[in-house]
């Protein structure tokens, strides 16, 4: 998180949430859903879990929903005027 801002978005994409991390765990970051982040030591290994998708650009997440817009739609997330036409 070196050059990130306090608050900042970034895609979750999974229905499943953290909500505990073990005694040897720390927690980094979190939002109202689920634990976002923690940082592990765990026989001297220093480890970081992420629930969220740092590697995302634009164009993977537009690729992701289209995949995913039948679902979107129906759960009222979008509409299908929110998605391209296969045409443009």
């Amino acid at each position: 998180y070196k050059n990130k801002n306090l608050n900042f978005n970034a895609i979750s994409s999974h229905k499943d949430s953290v909500e505990d991390v073990s005694k040897y765990g720390r927690i980094l970051s979190y939002n109202n859903h689920s634990i976002q982040s923690a940082c592990f030591n765990i026989n001297g290994a220093q480890l970081v879990g992420v629930q969220y998708h740092p590697e995302y650009n634009l164009e993977y997440l537009e690729k992701y929903l289209n995949l995913r817009k039948d679902e979107l739609i129906k759960r009222n997330t979008f509409s299908n005027n929110n998605f391209k036409s296969s045409n443009e």
